[in-house]
């Protein structure tokens, strides 16, 4: 990726690089004699997507910016919006997986009180 990037900006560089993953799920079956699932076809497929999209919408213009405008860019409202919408997502994720993890244990204990009733009945009998 290095010498990749004498040649190339890096927005089109860095995610031209998932393609190694694309190779690690194709090689990885033939290595160790894995199968290939739906996931792993549908996440190549999306990975190819990607950077099919990164290539044909990528703008070659390369611009060098002042520190001064960047600041403005970044306080411009639809920065703002897209930061805001993305903290919003991370944390609607994290409280989704942290009511699955709750839900899973809570699964889990009934499950081992309902195991050790069971046993306690079959015990006793």
């Amino acid at each position: 990726n290095f010498i990749a990037l004498q040649f190339a900006p890096q927005s089109l560089v860095a995610p031209l690089g998932a393609v190694s993953l694309v190779t690690n799920v194709i090689i990885a079956p033939l290595l160790n004699n894995e199968k290939i699932g739906l996931f792993d076809i549908g996440g190549i497929a999306l990975i190819i997507a990607g950077c099919v999209i990164v290539v044909v919408f990528s703008g070659i213009v390369q611009q060098n910016f002042r520190l001064c405008v960047l600041v403005q860019l970044l306080k411009a409202k639809p920065t703002v919006l897209y930061l805001c919408v993305i903290a919003a997502a991370i944390i609607a994720i994290y409280v989704f997986l942290w009511t699955v993890e709750r839900g899973v244990q809570r699964y889990h204990d009934e499950y081992l009180q309902l195991t050790d009733e069971h046993e306690r009945v079959i015990n006793s009998a």
